[in-house]
């Protein structure tokens, strides 16, 4: 099983204005994460900044964390999911802890601040229901005819930086 599982979502801002406020697309594009968890049973909340959470043993625990990547006209929010409790110790080895971190955080180490999504989730159907939430979303507002282009051209240039860069051990290890 893998340790996480991480997504990337790619917008036109100029075709979604409202997604041009950081906070508020936030809120919209998490909600379309919590959406799919939803839809397997995963009943999860939005907290600090970019964070997806859910209650587990009355303690509020991260799933998700988020960030975005924004140029003139658009912006890509990528985020990964915790699949699988093995990957707290990686992270306790390779992340110190957070100079600022989310009030709900409470000083917290990563093994205890983090938790995993539960074993029977489906990576499958998140995937699909996720597609599912951004169609209906970007549906949801007819001007957006147009980011089937934008979504080819991102796509093409994910492809090219794939083959370029993220293959390329060289690139890899110089970072």
């Amino acid at each position: 099983m893998e340790n996480n599982l991480n997504y990337s979502l790619f917008f036109s801002t100029k075709q979604n204005p409202e997604l041009y406020p950081v906070k508020d697309s936030y809120k919209i594009l998490l909600g379309l994460i919590q959406n799919s968890l939803s839809k397997q049973n995963i009943i999860s909340n939005q907290d600090g900044k970019s964070d997806i959470t859910i209650l587990e043993n009355s303690s509020i625990k991260k799933i998700s964390g988020n960030a975005q990547f924004r140029k003139k006209d658009f912006l890509v929010q990528h985020g990964t999911l915790i699949l699988n409790s093995k990957l707290f110790d990686k992270v306790s080895l390779n992340l110190s802890h957070p100079p600022e971190e989310p009030d709900y955080r409470k000083n917290r180490t990563h093994k205890d601040f983090l938790t995993s999504l539960p074993s029977e989730f489906s990576i499958q159907k998140f995937q699909e229901d996720i597609s599912i939430e951004v169609k209906k979303y970007l549906n949801s507002n007819e001007e957006n005819s147009k980011d089937i282009l934008f979504l080819k051209k991102i796509l093409k240039k994910a492809d090219e930086l794939y083959k370029e860069k993220y293959t390329n051990l060289e690139f890899i290890f110089s970072r």
